[in-house]
């Protein structure tokens, strides 16, 4: 089973500056699991749980809805005590094989570590878990003790366990079911004749998007500096320096809307266009100049990176 060797506290650096947040960081040490089914079956049953927050308010899901491509739908999130956090909130989809889980510390290469912050940051607090009264609600509440009985476990020794299990339960979400994925699995009627125009445009040297959205999953597997493009606010204000941050999947775009970390933009359209614009060929990027049509083109085929079936995991 996965057991955790060690924990340890530190000052957490993020976004250029401390935040003054304490966060214990975990060490795993992954074994192999007979266990697994209960697992993820606990780590989704913790995962939609409101008395995992200090006040019994939100849960995971409150800022990760599996309906929404397990985003919010919010510009910034909003915490337990109902303040607006500096960032948007990002799919869970897809994150199983990342090297890197936080917008810009490249430290946090874990879910398990990830998990951390909004759990038991203190500045902000997100969700002010109580490990204590959370970890006996699990033990005693029937709801919890039924699902255990059914894999002949008891109870759970430790809040560590809960965090393995969260983290076990969202490396499960990698559906892989879009239209396009449909069509690179041979499914030529899959993608329109707009969606394929896109696709070819999406891939090819002149507009370059797979230089920061390549792969399977359409992201970077590092933190890297975007050209002209400032964290958390005013995203075009060249004249303020770079600053790295974590790119996003592009997979269930069309769902996850507002972008950009801060959630300041409300369409795909307005993304193009801010791209299309602004961004200079440096680093790697070209400039775009697309035309009205290549535009539309471009949308269309990034509708078709939009799973069928996420929300039923």
């Amino acid at each position: 089973m996965t057991t955790l060797s060690h924990i340890q506290s530190l000052r957490y650096f993020t976004g250029g500056f401390f935040v003054g947040l304490i966060l214990l960081i975990v060490s795993c040490t992954k074994q192999e699991n007979p266990n697994l089914p209960l697992t993820i079956a606990l780590g989704k049953k913790v995962f939609n749980d409101t008395q995992i927050s200090h006040n019994n308010t939100k849960s995971c899901a409150s800022c990760h809805n599996q309906n929404l491509a397990f985003t919010d739908g919010y510009r910034t999130s909003i915490t337990a005590n109902g303040e607006h956090l500096l960032k948007n909130s990002p799919t869970l989809l897809y994150l199983k094989n990342n090297k890197f889980f936080d917008y810009s510390n490249p430290n946090i290469t874990s879910l398990e570590q990830q998990h951390l912050r909004p759990l038991f940051g203190r500045n902000p607090i997100e969700l002010g878990t109580d490990s204590i009264a959370f970890l006996n609600h699990v033990n005693n509440d029937t709801s919890y003790t039924n699902l255990f009985r059914n894999y002949g476990v008891d109870s759970i020794s430790s809040m560590q366990n809960i965090i393995v299990s969260i983290a076990d339960y969202i490396k499960l979400l990698s559906p892989y079911n879009s239209p396009y994925d449909h069509y690179m699995n041979g499914d030529s009627l899959a993608l329109t004749h707009n969606q394929i125009a896109g696709m070819k445009l999406f891939k090819s040297d002149r507009i370059n998007c797979v230089s920061c959205h390549g792969g399977p999953n359409f992201t970077l597997t590092n933190i890297t500096s975007i050209p002209n493009l400032v964290y958390p606010r005013d995203h075009w204000n060249s004249s303020i320096s770079d600053h790295p941050i974590k790119i996003p999947t592009l997979r269930n775009i069309a769902v996850t809307d507002p972008y950009m970390h801060d959630g300041s933009i409300n369409t795909i359209k307005e993304i193009i266009d801010k791209y299309n614009e602004h961004l200079k060929p440096l680093n790697g990027f070209r400039v775009t100049s697309m035309n009205e049509e290549e535009k539309l083109q471009l949308i269309d085929f990034m509708y078709a990176l939009t799973d069928e079936e996420y929300n039923d995991n």
